[in-house]
């Protein structure tokens, strides 16, 4: 750590693969690593924004997983690179709250042996569901246990569920994972209609193909954000899924 600086108001020109500094006002007892994930959309100087302005009494380090496809192996990289003892998927379409490092460090302290993973929800306009509407999407990962099942990297073909996949080994050997069921920040606050259809893309074919896990979550995210875009919900739907089958 002596080598790295401490910056709470990083550029998003300053941005490149790899680049690694401390969030917060001390070197010491870093207990948790950040991966920013970026393919550099326009929704990447929100996501940092939200980073400067996380509460700086708890020191966090901060790590740029740039433009590395497919997202399985930028996943991977966050358990190659990690030294800490947690690490945060953090993609450049979430943004945290002022004090989530407060609440990820009170979920550290209690942290049983067992678990791997505390997943936490984003609120989410388009595609959460609920009052307010949520999804599950910040991760938070005991890096001990989890750097022990490397990411299968061959699979492009299945973006959708690449996690899903990942979880299932350290699932079966005997460890945990919890929801915590805590919102936390936001996701797709700022995306454009195209960042919309490419994540409609994506859950589409997560329905659609057998070859990827999928559940009646992924229906009603398609539909919500279908209806929030669109007068004639039924035809545009059959329009999508047509374009689908035909190409596919």
């Amino acid at each position: 750590m002596e080598n790295i600086e401490i910056n709470n108001n990083v550029k998003i020109n300053e941005l490149y693969d790899n680049k690694t500094w401390i969030h917060g006002i001390s070197k010491e007892n870093i207990k948790i690593t950040i991966f920013l994930i970026t393919i550099c959309s326009d929704q990447l100087k929100y996501s940092l924004d939200a980073i400067n302005k996380l509460d700086k009494n708890i020191s966090v380090l901060i790590n740029v997983i740039m433009n590395i496809k497919p997202t399985s192996k930028a996943y991977n990289e966050m358990r190659v690179r990690c030294k800490t003892d947690f690490f945060i998927q953090n993609d450049e379409d979430m943004e945290l709250f002022n004090n989530s490092l407060v609440i990820f460090d009170n979920i550290i302290k209690n942290s049983k042996s067992k678990y791997f993973l505390y997943s936490f929800k984003l609120i989410d306009n388009i595609l959460g569901i609920g009052s307010p509407p949520i999804i599950d999407c910040i991760k938070l990962y005991k890096n001990k246990i989890i750097k022990k099942y490397p990411i299968n990297t061959d699979l492009k073909n299945i973006v959708s569920s690449v996690d899903y996949f990942w979880h299932q080994p350290a699932l079966k050997d005997g460890y945990k994972s919890k929801d915590t069921k805590i919102k936390i920040g936001y996701h797709g606050k700022h995306r454009s209609d195209f960042d919309l259809m490419l994540r409609q893309c994506k859950i589409l074919k997560s329905i659609i193909d057998s070859n990827i896990k999928t559940n009646s979550g992924h229906i009603c995210k398609l539909l919500r954000s279908l209806n929030k875009k669109s007068e004639n919900l039924i035809d545009y739907f059959y329009i999508i899924i047509n374009h689908f089958i035909f190409f596919t």
